[in-house]
């Protein structure tokens, strides 16, 4: 799959390219990793 995401690439982009997924479970599952973060107030 990573062959997939591409650098830039918003998780919802991801899940788009991916038939049947949950696009709010992934959102979450990513939150509660600390993955996810807001572009214009990271430096």
């Amino acid at each position: 799959m990573s062959n997939l995401f591409k650098e830039g690439m918003t998780p919802t982009q991801f899940c788009k390219m991916l038939n049947g997924v949950n696009t709010q479970q992934v959102q979450m599952w990513l939150a509660e990793r600390s993955w996810l973060y807001h572009e214009t107030k990271s430096e």
